[in-house]
């Protein structure tokens, strides 16, 4: 029951007052995994009604909305540990959970203290409304077809514009969760960044789980590269950023918008999974390293100073050691940027999961730390070879000594020595110092143009 001075849960709705005054309803988000995670649960939050206050997910809340992420076993257990986090911060909160994890193993989820709603992904637009209803307000029937931006909380906010997967890679359980590719129509994307743009936002981050295959399912089919060329010349925003695209995604066409333009940023990110054609196979990747490697150089060759960023997945099963060899020597050659790191995890009811000769786990966790070794000496050379350089960057809110966090064109996180006035702003560095995570820099002036 519910008294007042408490928090407590009433007909299947939580009830909330202090004293003898109604006081807003207070709503917590979290997000794991990838960055059309986090565009679905801005989505959501911009779908909330009136009467509700966005607190940190470190508050204390009545409502906790947690997205989660299953593309790895440590993905799993952090979604876990997000829902007991918030069930121990207030035992009485009513408990929402989404995403990947909720969508392929809701029964577990539900047995979470503290849940009481379970949302596939492909109910993600009806969170909102379910919000509104457990805390007795109703939710807008209609929704503006634009994202609002929150420069002091995300200054290049994630736009989704496209979801889904029909990718058959043995260790994948994302495309089970997302289903079938849904691409979002070329005129509402121009539309969403036009609103984004006109609220002041600076950069936007294109995303999908399979974006570079945006487009091919619409009537009349799309592509990404033709989409890119109605942002050059329509110039919604002052620049996008491209997610992570598959590598036989980035076609000539695609490369050549990148290159006549200061819009779209030189910035890549490429799974490969694997340096070696046997583990590939068994990964069931639809590409070899041959049409892998053709296609970096590509992109090197026609994007100067692009940086290329890559997956990569440690002891698959039946993974060698000359596999693993092959696979460092392969990215050094390449001269990539950065490396993100996957320890190999079994994901239930993937192929993966039933192969019968997996690597032990002292040496996927040997060979993972070799991988981010060398990540980090690719990244320091990659630095190295900016410095001095002048580009454009983002300035974020967060604060760094006297200045703030800003985000280059590159893709290099930036220690800036400038004011609050400047922040969502974009501007001219010249880029300094190496830093431990990215560089310092020097603001030079707002910039007018991408």
């Amino acid at each position: 029951r519910s008294e007042p001075g408490c928090s407590g849960v009433m007909s299947d709705r939580v009830i909330f007052r202090r004293g003898l005054r109604v006081v807003p309803v207070r709503v917590a988000f979290a997000t794991l995994g990838c960055k059309v995670n986090r565009a679905d649960t801005s989505l959501i939050r911009d779908g909330l009604p009136a009467g509700v206050e966005v607190v940190a997910f470190g508050k204390v809340a009545d409502v906790y909305v947690i997205n989660t992420c299953t593309v790895t076993a440590t993905a799993d257990r952090q979604s876990r540990q997000l829902v007991r986090r918030a069930h121990r911060a207030n035992p009485a909160a009513a408990i929402i959970v989404t995403g990947c994890l909720a969508d392929q193993r809701p029964q577990e989820v539900r047995t979470l203290d503290g849940v009481v709603y379970v949302a596939a992904n492909a109910a993600k637009p009806l969170v909102a409304a379910e919000v509104a209803r457990r805390v007795g307000l109703t939710a807008s029937a209609t929704r503006v077809p634009s994202v609002a931006y929150r420069p002091q909380e995300v200054t290049r906010p994630p736009l989704k514009i496209q979801d889904g997967c029909d990718g058959v890679c043995a260790y994948c359980a994302v495309a089970a969760a997302r289903g079938h590719p849904k691409s979002v129509d070329a005129d509402q994307v121009l539309l969403q960044l036009a609103g984004l743009g006109r609220q002041g936002c600076a950069e936007v981050v294109l995303a999908g789980i399979d974006l570079g295959a945006w487009g091919r399912e619409l009537d009349p089919p799309g592509r990404l590269a033709t989409l890119l060329e109605r942002v050059r010349q329509e110039r919604p925003v002052r620049r996008v950023r491209l997610s992570s695209i598959e590598i036989l995604h980035l076609e000539d066409d695609l490369i050549r918008q990148m290159a006549d333009t200061s819009v779209i940023c030189r910035h890549l990110h490429l799974p490969l999974q694997s340096g070696a054609d046997p583990v590939l196979k068994r990964m069931r990747r639809p590409y070899n390293l041959a049409t892998y490697v053709q296609r970096v150089r590509a992109a090197q060759a026609n994007l100067e100073g692009v940086v290329i960023g890559v997956d990569v997945i440690a002891g698959f099963p039946g993974e060698r050691a000359e596999d693993h060899l092959a696979t460092l020597a392969l990215l050094e050659e390449l001269g990539v940027a950065y490396l993100h790191v996957f320890p190999f995890s079994p994901r239930p009811s993937t192929p993966a999961a039933a192969m019968t000769d997996p690597v032990d786990g002292v040496v996927v966790r040997a060979r993972a730390r070799e991988l981010r070794e060398l990540g980090q000496r690719l990244w320091q050379r990659c630095r190295r070879a900016l410095r001095g350089r002048s580009t454009t960057a983002v300035v974020s809110a967060k604060r760094c000594g006297d200045g703030f966090w800003g985000f280059s064109d590159q893709g290099v996180s930036l220690v800036l020595n400038c004011d609050a006035s400047l922040v969502g702003r974009l501007v001219r560095v010249e880029l300094g110092a190496l830093t431990p995570d990215g560089m310092e820099a020097t603001v030079l002036g707002v910039s007018d143009r991408a």
